[in-house]
């Protein structure tokens, strides 16, 4: 969420410049929020992938090799893990909010 606040506040400018120009706030959001799409899609398949990865090769050098057993996928903690759709929603909502209580003249003219 900060990452995506973060963006939004260093590209303001941009963003003013884009609606002095005739981008509709609806656009400006659907930018905002692809990026905070790609931030989550990404960071879940990288995350999960290692994270699962790493889960299983621990469990089965240290664990299962010294006291058997099987390994299964940690099912709770991937459900945990999704919960990042939601701050997806969350990280663009405010963003989305403060693009659309900007004057564009005022952003524009702050920044020069």
């Amino acid at each position: 969420m900060n990452s995506i606040s973060m963006s939004v506040s260093a590209r303001l400018k941009q963003y003013g410049i884009m609606r002095a120009v005739g981008m509709s706030i609806r656009q400006m959001t659907g930018m905002v929020a692809a990026e905070a799409v790609t931030y989550a899609v990404f960071g879940l398949v990288i995350g999960c992938g290692a994270g699962l990865y790493l889960h299983w090769f621990l469990t089965a050098k240290l664990i299962i090799a010294h006291f058997g057993g099987v390994w299964r996928v940690p099912k709770a903690l991937v459900c945990v893990i999704l919960l990042v759709a939601l701050s997806c929603a969350v990280a663009v909502y405010t963003p989305a909010k403060r693009l659309r209580e900007m004057s564009v003249t005022d952003t524009v003219n702050e920044f020069n």
